[in-house]
Protein backbone atom coordinates (compact mmCIF):
# COMPACT_ATOMS: atom_id res chain seq x y z
CA UNK A 1 0.00 0.00 0.00
CA UNK A 2 1.44 3.16 -1.16
CA UNK A 3 2.03 5.64 1.60
CA UNK A 4 -0.37 8.73 1.85
CA UNK A 5 1.71 11.58 0.42
CA UNK A 6 2.34 15.07 2.69
CA UNK A 7 0.40 17.65 1.84
CA UNK A 8 1.14 21.40 1.92
CA UNK A 9 -0.44 22.06 4.59
CA UNK A 10 0.92 19.03 6.44
CA UNK A 11 4.50 20.54 5.60
CA UNK A 12 4.24 23.85 7.22
CA UNK A 13 2.58 22.34 10.86
CA UNK A 14 5.85 20.41 10.93
CA UNK A 15 8.00 23.60 9.53
CA UNK A 16 5.86 25.08 12.71
CA UNK A 17 6.65 22.60 15.01
CA UNK A 18 10.33 22.94 14.33
CA UNK A 19 10.30 26.74 14.72
CA UNK A 20 8.61 26.51 18.15
CA UNK A 21 11.12 23.63 19.27
CA UNK A 22 13.96 25.87 18.07
CA UNK A 23 12.44 28.85 20.13
CA UNK A 24 11.87 26.62 23.27
CA UNK A 25 15.65 25.74 22.77
CA UNK A 26 16.93 29.84 22.74
CA UNK A 27 14.90 30.74 25.21
CA UNK A 28 15.59 28.15 27.71
CA UNK A 29 19.78 28.49 26.81
CA UNK A 30 18.97 32.34 27.32
CA UNK A 31 17.76 31.24 30.47
CA UNK A 32 20.72 29.00 32.03
CA UNK A 33 22.85 32.00 30.49
CA UNK A 34 21.32 34.11 32.28
CA UNK A 35 21.49 32.24 35.48
CA UNK A 36 25.28 31.39 34.60
CA UNK A 37 26.44 35.40 34.47
CA UNK A 38 25.91 35.20 31.01
CA UNK A 39 24.95 37.75 27.97
CA UNK A 40 21.56 38.65 28.83
CA UNK A 41 22.42 39.47 32.81
CA UNK A 42 25.89 40.54 32.21
CA UNK A 43 24.73 43.68 29.84
CA UNK A 44 21.64 45.11 31.83
CA UNK A 45 19.27 46.88 29.36
CA UNK A 46 19.36 50.85 29.24
CA UNK A 47 17.75 51.17 25.83
CA UNK A 48 14.62 53.28 27.90
CA UNK A 49 16.98 54.65 30.80
CA UNK A 50 16.64 58.41 30.69
CA UNK A 51 18.13 61.26 33.23
CA UNK A 52 15.68 64.14 32.85
CA UNK A 53 16.95 67.71 33.97
CA UNK A 54 14.22 70.31 34.95
CA UNK A 55 15.12 73.44 36.71
CA UNK A 56 12.78 75.19 39.34
CA UNK A 57 12.21 76.61 42.64
CA UNK A 58 11.94 74.19 45.81
CA UNK A 59 9.97 73.46 47.38
CA UNK A 60 7.32 75.90 45.35
CA UNK A 61 8.01 79.12 44.06
CA UNK A 62 9.20 80.98 47.94
CA UNK A 63 11.73 78.41 47.98
CA UNK A 64 15.28 77.90 47.11
CA UNK A 65 16.00 77.52 42.95
CA UNK A 66 17.21 74.05 42.26
CA UNK A 67 17.59 71.60 39.13
CA UNK A 68 15.36 68.02 39.28
CA UNK A 69 16.82 65.01 38.24
CA UNK A 70 14.36 62.35 37.34
CA UNK A 71 16.20 58.63 36.72
CA UNK A 72 13.37 56.19 34.59
CA UNK A 73 14.13 53.00 32.97
CA UNK A 74 17.22 51.80 34.92
CA UNK A 75 17.36 48.27 35.30
CA UNK A 76 13.91 47.02 37.14
CA UNK A 77 14.59 43.27 36.94
CA UNK A 78 13.05 41.39 40.34
CA UNK A 79 16.95 40.04 40.96
CA UNK A 80 18.12 43.56 40.88
CA UNK A 81 18.59 45.24 44.16
CA UNK A 82 19.07 49.22 43.73
CA UNK A 83 22.08 50.23 45.89
CA UNK A 84 22.52 54.02 44.74
CA UNK A 85 22.68 56.58 41.54
CA UNK A 86 25.92 58.43 41.17
CA UNK A 87 25.10 61.60 39.71
CA UNK A 88 27.46 63.84 37.78
CA UNK A 89 27.81 67.09 36.26
CA UNK A 90 29.36 68.47 33.51
CA UNK A 91 31.54 71.50 34.92
CA UNK A 92 33.75 69.23 37.32
CA UNK A 93 36.46 68.25 35.04
CA UNK A 94 37.42 65.75 36.60
CA UNK A 95 34.86 63.66 36.11
CA UNK A 96 34.06 62.74 39.76
CA UNK A 97 30.55 62.59 40.80
CA UNK A 98 29.08 66.00 42.29
CA UNK A 99 26.02 63.63 44.65
CA UNK A 100 24.51 60.75 44.93
CA UNK A 101 20.81 59.23 45.47
CA UNK A 102 19.48 56.15 47.16
CA UNK A 103 18.98 53.58 44.97
CA UNK A 104 15.05 53.52 45.92
CA UNK A 105 14.77 57.13 45.22
CA UNK A 106 14.25 57.93 41.43
CA UNK A 107 14.11 61.95 42.50
CA UNK A 108 17.06 64.17 43.58
CA UNK A 109 17.62 68.02 44.02
CA UNK A 110 20.87 69.50 42.81
CA UNK A 111 20.98 73.11 44.57
CA UNK A 112 24.03 75.91 45.42
CA UNK A 113 24.90 73.88 48.68
CA UNK A 114 28.10 72.44 49.69
CA UNK A 115 28.05 68.77 50.62
CA UNK A 116 29.59 65.87 51.14
CA UNK A 117 29.05 62.15 50.09
CA UNK A 118 29.92 58.71 49.70
CA UNK A 119 29.69 56.70 46.63
CA UNK A 120 30.16 52.97 45.82
CA UNK A 121 32.29 52.10 42.60
CA UNK A 122 31.78 48.55 40.98
CA UNK A 123 32.97 47.01 37.42
CA UNK A 124 29.97 47.06 34.58
CA UNK A 125 28.25 43.50 35.01
CA UNK A 126 29.39 43.31 31.17
CA UNK A 127 32.99 43.12 31.73
CA UNK A 128 32.97 40.27 34.40
CA UNK A 129 33.40 37.05 33.47
CA UNK A 130 30.82 33.92 34.35
CA UNK A 131 30.57 32.85 38.32
CA UNK A 132 32.78 36.13 39.41
CA UNK A 133 31.49 38.28 42.41
CA UNK A 134 33.95 41.43 42.14
CA UNK A 135 34.90 43.44 44.96
CA UNK A 136 33.35 46.89 45.63
CA UNK A 137 34.97 49.76 46.70
CA UNK A 138 33.60 53.35 48.70
CA UNK A 139 35.28 56.47 47.99
CA UNK A 140 34.21 60.07 49.96
CA UNK A 141 33.02 62.56 47.48
CA UNK A 142 32.11 66.38 47.92
CA UNK A 143 30.73 69.33 45.45
CA UNK A 144 30.06 73.12 45.99
CA UNK A 145 26.81 72.84 43.91
CA UNK A 146 25.32 74.88 41.29
CA UNK A 147 25.65 78.53 40.27
CA UNK A 148 22.99 80.50 38.99
CA UNK A 149 22.30 81.00 35.31
CA UNK A 150 24.91 78.24 34.02
CA UNK A 151 23.51 75.63 31.50
CA UNK A 152 24.10 72.23 33.27
CA UNK A 153 24.69 68.46 31.35
CA UNK A 154 23.89 65.65 34.00
CA UNK A 155 24.74 61.91 33.80
CA UNK A 156 23.81 59.14 36.16
CA UNK A 157 24.53 55.39 36.53
CA UNK A 158 22.73 52.88 38.64
CA UNK A 159 25.21 50.81 41.28
CA UNK A 160 23.16 47.80 42.35
CA UNK A 161 23.35 44.16 43.85
CA UNK A 162 22.02 40.65 42.23
CA UNK A 163 21.92 37.29 44.04
CA UNK A 164 24.10 35.40 41.58
CA UNK A 165 23.10 31.87 42.36
CA UNK A 166 26.04 30.16 42.26
CA UNK A 167 27.34 31.77 45.89
CA UNK A 168 25.51 32.83 48.63
CA UNK A 169 25.10 36.84 49.09
CA UNK A 170 25.35 39.66 46.78
CA UNK A 171 27.48 41.10 43.95
CA UNK A 172 27.54 44.69 42.99
CA UNK A 173 28.02 46.41 39.44
CA UNK A 174 27.12 49.34 38.08
CA UNK A 175 25.71 50.32 34.86
CA UNK A 176 27.28 52.56 32.00
CA UNK A 177 26.75 56.49 32.78
CA UNK A 178 23.13 57.96 31.29
CA UNK A 179 23.41 61.11 29.80
CA UNK A 180 20.69 63.65 30.57
CA UNK A 181 18.00 64.45 27.74
CA UNK A 182 19.36 68.33 27.19
CA UNK A 183 20.89 70.78 29.70
CA UNK A 184 18.85 72.50 32.93
CA UNK A 185 19.80 76.50 34.08
CA UNK A 186 18.77 77.18 37.84
CA UNK A 187 17.37 80.78 37.81
CA UNK A 188 17.12 83.08 40.35
CA UNK A 189 14.27 84.92 41.34
CA UNK A 190 12.72 87.97 39.32
CA UNK A 191 12.42 91.39 40.78
CA UNK A 192 8.93 93.03 39.38
CA UNK A 193 9.86 96.70 39.67
CA UNK A 194 6.08 97.89 38.32
CA UNK A 195 3.44 98.38 38.94
CA UNK A 196 4.49 98.19 42.72
CA UNK A 197 2.73 96.36 45.44
CA UNK A 198 -0.79 98.15 45.84
CA UNK A 199 -0.84 100.14 43.02
CA UNK A 200 -4.03 100.83 41.41
CA UNK A 201 -3.67 101.73 37.85
CA UNK A 202 -7.07 103.28 35.54
CA UNK A 203 -8.63 100.40 33.70
CA UNK A 204 -8.06 102.33 30.46
CA UNK A 205 -4.85 102.54 30.35
CA UNK A 206 -2.14 100.54 28.59
CA UNK A 207 0.90 100.49 31.27
CA UNK A 208 4.01 98.56 31.22
CA UNK A 209 4.96 95.96 33.11
CA UNK A 210 8.54 95.97 33.97
CA UNK A 211 10.69 93.39 35.48
CA UNK A 212 14.87 92.89 36.18
CA UNK A 213 16.69 90.35 33.97
CA UNK A 214 17.47 86.64 34.96
CA UNK A 215 20.75 86.74 33.16
CA UNK A 216 23.84 85.99 35.76
CA UNK A 217 27.54 86.05 34.63
CA UNK A 218 27.28 83.92 31.85
CA UNK A 219 25.24 84.96 28.59
CA UNK A 220 22.33 83.24 27.59
CA UNK A 221 19.44 83.54 26.09
CA UNK A 222 15.76 83.85 28.32
CA UNK A 223 12.12 83.43 27.52
CA UNK A 224 9.85 85.34 29.94
CA UNK A 225 6.21 85.65 30.02
CA UNK A 226 3.96 88.07 31.93
CA UNK A 227 0.62 86.92 33.25
CA UNK A 228 -1.94 88.50 35.48
CA UNK A 229 -4.89 86.83 36.88
CA UNK A 230 -7.86 87.57 39.22
CA UNK A 231 -6.82 84.50 41.22
CA UNK A 232 -3.82 84.92 43.44
CA UNK A 233 -3.31 80.70 42.07
CA UNK A 234 -3.04 81.72 38.57
CA UNK A 235 -6.20 79.52 37.62
CA UNK A 236 -7.17 78.61 34.55
CA UNK A 237 -9.97 81.24 33.03
CA UNK A 238 -9.06 83.38 35.46
CA UNK A 239 -5.31 84.19 33.34
CA UNK A 240 -4.40 85.99 30.84
CA UNK A 241 -0.55 85.00 29.47
CA UNK A 242 1.60 87.32 27.72
CA UNK A 243 3.19 86.39 24.39
CA UNK A 244 6.58 85.21 24.89
CA UNK A 245 9.14 87.50 25.30
CA UNK A 246 12.77 86.78 24.28
CA UNK A 247 15.44 88.77 26.07
CA UNK A 248 19.85 88.47 26.39
CA UNK A 249 19.99 91.58 28.63
CA UNK A 250 22.49 91.27 31.45
CA UNK A 251 21.92 90.99 34.55
CA UNK A 252 19.48 93.00 36.54
CA UNK A 253 18.53 94.97 33.34
CA UNK A 254 14.96 96.36 33.32
CA UNK A 255 12.87 94.43 30.10
CA UNK A 256 9.52 96.09 29.97
CA UNK A 257 5.99 94.12 28.46
CA UNK A 258 4.02 96.95 27.16
CA UNK A 259 0.19 95.82 26.98
CA UNK A 260 -1.08 95.61 23.25
CA UNK A 261 -4.07 97.07 24.93
CA UNK A 262 -6.44 98.92 27.37
CA UNK A 263 -6.09 96.92 30.24
CA UNK A 264 -10.34 96.35 30.61
CA UNK A 265 -9.28 94.75 27.25
CA UNK A 266 -6.64 92.76 28.44
CA UNK A 267 -7.74 91.38 31.90
CA UNK A 268 -8.68 87.82 32.25
CA UNK A 269 -12.35 87.75 30.69
CA UNK A 270 -13.98 86.64 33.47
CA UNK A 271 -13.24 89.63 35.72
CA UNK A 272 -13.30 93.11 33.05
CA UNK A 273 -15.94 94.61 35.09
CA UNK A 274 -13.64 96.67 37.24
CA UNK A 275 -16.13 98.88 39.23
CA UNK A 276 -15.75 99.48 42.16
CA UNK A 277 -11.70 98.56 42.04
CA UNK A 278 -10.71 94.84 41.25
CA UNK A 279 -7.94 93.15 42.79
CA UNK A 280 -5.07 91.67 40.56
CA UNK A 281 -2.04 89.82 40.67
CA UNK A 282 0.91 89.27 38.23
CA UNK A 283 4.24 87.28 37.83
CA UNK A 284 7.09 86.25 35.43
CA UNK A 285 8.17 83.23 34.35
CA UNK A 286 11.86 82.91 32.76
CA UNK A 287 14.01 79.94 31.22
CA UNK A 288 16.92 79.23 29.25
CA UNK A 289 15.99 78.77 25.55
CA UNK A 290 18.16 76.36 25.59
CA UNK A 291 17.08 74.05 28.68
CA UNK A 292 15.25 71.11 27.25
CA UNK A 293 12.30 69.73 28.38
CA UNK A 294 13.00 72.91 30.02
CA UNK A 295 11.69 73.73 33.85
CA UNK A 296 9.25 71.80 35.61
CA UNK A 297 5.92 72.09 34.38
CA UNK A 298 4.30 74.87 36.80
CA UNK A 299 1.34 73.28 38.83
CA UNK A 300 -1.25 75.31 38.13
CA UNK A 301 -0.81 76.47 34.39
CA UNK A 302 1.44 73.27 33.34
CA UNK A 303 3.64 76.38 31.55
CA UNK A 304 7.48 74.86 31.61
CA UNK A 305 8.62 78.52 33.23
CA UNK A 306 9.86 79.38 36.44
CA UNK A 307 7.71 81.68 37.73
CA UNK A 308 8.32 84.72 40.50
CA UNK A 309 5.94 85.02 43.70
CA UNK A 310 3.27 87.30 42.23
CA UNK A 311 2.68 90.90 43.52
CA UNK A 312 -0.66 92.71 43.82
CA UNK A 313 -2.44 95.51 42.33
CA UNK A 314 -6.10 97.30 41.87
CA UNK A 315 -7.69 98.85 38.63
CA UNK A 316 -10.15 101.25 39.19
CA UNK A 317 -13.05 101.18 37.00
CA UNK A 318 -13.49 103.05 33.72
CA UNK A 319 -12.25 106.78 33.31
CA UNK A 320 -11.78 108.63 36.12
CA UNK A 321 -14.80 111.45 36.57
CA UNK A 322 -13.57 114.78 35.91
CA UNK A 323 -13.03 117.03 39.31
CA UNK A 324 -15.96 119.56 40.04
CA UNK A 325 -15.06 123.21 39.18
CA UNK A 326 -14.16 125.39 41.60
CA UNK A 327 -17.53 126.98 44.04
CA UNK A 328 -17.56 131.05 43.41
CA UNK A 329 -16.24 132.64 46.18
CA UNK A 330 -18.76 133.96 48.77
CA UNK A 331 -18.45 137.27 50.51
CA UNK A 332 -19.31 137.18 54.14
Amino acid sequence: MNEPQKTTTQSGSILRDIAVCVAGFLAVFAFIAAGCGGTNESNPQLSKAQVIAEAMYYPDSSGSPVVRLTFTGFPSNPTYSPLQYVIYRNNTGSGSPVQVSPGIQNVQYDNGNLRTFTYYSAPNQASVGTHVCPSTTSASGSDGGISLGVPYVYSAQEVYGQSPGFQSGTCFFETTPVTSVGVATALGTTTLVSPISGATLAANSTPIFKFKSLVEAQPIAVQYVVQISSSPQFLGSATTTSPILASSSASQQEIGFQLPSTLTRYLPTDTRNTSPAVQYWWRVGGRNIADNPGPAPDPTTGLRFIFSPAQSFSVSGGTPAPKPSAAPHRKL
